[in-house]
């Protein structure tokens, strides 16, 4: 039972590497399909033809990057700045710029060419998007409406409850408007743009909630169930299982955004350092689990003591990220990539020596760290997302694949001509509980 559910806790995390072999044939099709997409790249996207459906927006996207992180609004909207965004980003999930201190603008142009009104929800699916996100529309009126929220900031700053970023917008038939978004993030930057139809939102939101849902049930009662074992059979090893899967289920909730929804959504702070915190603990109890359950001090007494070490380095670690988040980030995710192959090699040798124990508690954790290995590669931007079904909406209703490749990165452009803007204190509802303040430059 305890292997299942080492499975069960990392399935929802790691495997989504498991499906991109099957999808690669898919790519290739896609470069053809897709060049003759809703609109090509660069102009407005005419969301008229949306219908019921959604699409990718890193194609539709302007890049530009702002290394110092001083650009505003009204730098990156004035006339003089539109050269400078970068245009032609290749048809891919998302737009990944790996572990960057570089504030990084997008702009995203939209018309409705049809008859009737347009309800949308621009939709980013990545919980941990950007410390800081900053969405302006275009207004009638000559200014912007803008929505400033990020995992820094409380879960009521957001312009929909979601535990992804969700934007809801409107437009009016035969209009145009523009969005500029601004993300700046202290741990990797990757940025995955969907606009969706709403009743189609809705109905793909109801079958996310409800699979989360049925996962963390049944990771409950795994911990329940072992829980209980352990005050049958008063075996430390039940004890810390039970650890092991509450803080790996924890984790599991901070990454995908459900923690910051539902449990500490007024705490920026620890929503920033809470994955990275649960992540280093995890692995810590998981090393003691595997000491306990194969008893590595007498089948492999030399690399038993590289697991005692482990423990400890991963629990400093734990410390350290949620005391010095930027100084020990980069430590931490190398060191997480070590201990994967440590369990693997320990685990092998193991089950070499004709541990059964051994055989199926390394079976069970190659899921875990074979994905937590390529996750963290690619949160330093050493391979490219192509690997990956980043918490990818399409994964219950569209299944169109598309090229994953790391799109260049602009060339900055300080814009002249820089003018001022003054903001008003107002902060007024808008369509499905989205909050604006309005800016007029």
């Amino acid at each position: 039972m305890a292997y299942l559910s080492i499975l069960l806790v990392y399935c929802k995390k790691y495997l989504f590497a498991a499906r991109s072999g099957l999808r690669l044939t898919g790519v290739l099709a896609a470069l053809l399909l897709t060049s003759g997409g809703v609109l090509a790249s660069g102009q407005a996207l005419d969301v008229g033809l949306l219908a019921d459906k959604s699409v990718t927006l890193t194609k539709h996207f302007g890049v530009l990057e702002d290394p110092a992180g001083k650009l505003e609004i009204a730098d990156v909207a004035s006339a003089s700045a539109l050269q400078a965004f970068k245009t032609g980003q290749a048809n891919a999930w998302s737009l990944n710029y790996g572990l960057t201190q570089s504030a990084y603008w997008l702009k995203l142009d939209l018309k409705n060419t049809g008859f009737n009104r347009f309800d949308g929800m621009l939709e980013f699916t990545y919980p941990r998007l950007a410390s800081s996100v900053q969405v302006y529309q275009a207004t009638s009126a000559g200014g912007y409406s803008v929505v400033d929220t990020g995992y820094m900031k409380p879960f009521s700053t957001r312009a929909y409850p979601h535990h992804f970023y969700v934007f809801p917008l409107s437009m009016e038939p035969h209009s145009q408007t523009t969005f500029y978004m601004r993300f700046r993030s202290d741990v990797n930057l990757e940025i995955p743009g969907r606009l969706w139809q709403r009743d189609a939102f809705h109905r793909y939101e109801r079958v996310d909630y409800g699979s989360n849902a049925l996962y963390f049930g049944l990771a409950f009662a795994m911990v329940v169930y072992n829980f209980l074992l352990f005050l049958s059979l008063r075996s430390s090893r039940y004890l810390l299982y039970v650890c092991f899967g509450i803080s790996s289920t924890l984790s599991i909730a901070a990454i995908s955004g459900l923690a910051i929804e539902y449990l500490w959504g007024n705490s920026p702070y620890w929503s920033n350092i809470a994955a990275s915190v649960g992540y280093s603990t995890s692995l810590a109890l998981g090393l003691m689990f595997m000491r306990s359950m194969i008893g590595t001090a007498k089948l492999v007494p030399r690399l038993d003591w590289a697991l005692q070490a482990g423990v400890a380095i991963h629990l400093v670690l734990a410390f350290g990220v949620a005391t010095h988040y930027t100084l020990f980030i980069k430590p931490q995710l190398v060191i997480a990539a070590l201990t994967a192959l440590l369990v693997i090699v320990t685990g092998a040798i193991c089950a070499l020596r004709r541990d059964r124990s051994a055989l199926y508690f390394t079976a069970a954790f190659a899921v875990m760290t074979t994905g937590a290995v390529a996750n963290n590669l690619r949160a330093l931007g050493l391979i490219p997302t192509i690997l990956f079904d980043l918490w990818h909406p399409d994964r219950v209703h569209h299944r169109d694949a598309a090229a994953r490749l790391r799109p260049g990165r602009p060339v900055p452009r300080d814009p002249p001509g820089k003018r001022t803007c003054s903001k008003t204190s107002s902060v007024g509802p808008k369509a499905d509980g989205g909050k604006f303040a309005i800016i007029r430059t």
